[in-house]
């Protein structure tokens, strides 16, 4: 029974801790907002790209080059909460990518 009460305290003070915890942040005006990489901002090329890497995998970044000075990252993908950042309510928000639309001549 000692045992059973004293887990019970434990448990008390964790939600107490984190309600403390959770009102103090929003008293200071921040909040939590989702920072997730959306993948529909991509062209039909880039996409097609991605396809290609899930299906071949290491071997379709053997045979790509390029050009340019651009850098490959290790993409390792996160859950929408794992990728969630604080901001305060003042902050601007962040701008969204805007897709460029080939001109026809």
């Amino acid at each position: 029974k000692h045992v059973h009460e004293s887990v019970l305290r434990y448990i008390l003070l964790l939600v107490t801790l984190h309600s403390a915890v959770q009102e103090m942040i929003e008293s200071l005006g921040y909040r939590k907002v989702c920072a997730h990489w959306v993948p529909r901002l991509l062209t039909e090329d880039h996409k097609e790209l991605l396809q290609r890497y899930r299906h071949e995998g290491d071997e379709f970044l053997l045979c790509n080059v390029t050009g340019d000075e651009s850098w490959f990252h290790h993409f390792e993908p996160e859950t929408k909460r794992q990728s969630m950042e604080w901001h305060h309510l003042n902050s601007p928000s962040k701008r969204r990518q805007r897709q460029c639309h080939q001109l026809r001549s």
